[in-house]
């Protein structure tokens, strides 16, 4: 997914994370992030962060630079994770058929939907 504000993209590949300058098409950071492969990447709202979820059960919270921030986790594939618009809660969901409602300032869930 692209980060409009900044003009980088993030890619997942495998079990790494990639961005690039969307303008130059230069690398600017090659990161691993899971144990299984990655089904989804994308930036937060601010464009400081980026989320990851995985084969490995795990949703992951990252700084641009590939900076672990927080691991979150489900019973089964996470296939997909989103921010709010203000990037502080989380939804992921996730082939276990449950939605997860996260705050990511305290890094806890805060309901679950099935």
């Amino acid at each position: 997914t692209m980060d409009l504000l900044s003009g980088r993209f993030a890619i997942g590949i495998d079990k790494k994370v990639v961005t690039v300058d969307a303008e130059s098409g230069k690398i600017l950071c090659i990161f691993t992030a899971h144990r299984d492969k990655i089904l989804h990447c994308g930036f937060s709202y601010s464009g400081e962060r980026i989320i990851t979820s995985s084969c490995d059960k795990k949703c992951r919270i990252w700084d641009a630079e590939g900076y672990l921030h927080l691991s979150l986790g489900h019973y089964g594939t996470v296939f997909a994770g989103t921010y709010s618009n203000d990037d502080k809660q989380i939804v992921t969901t996730s082939y276990d058929t449950y939605i997860r409602f996260w705050d990511i300032c305290k890094g806890q869930l805060m309901t679950t939907l099935a």
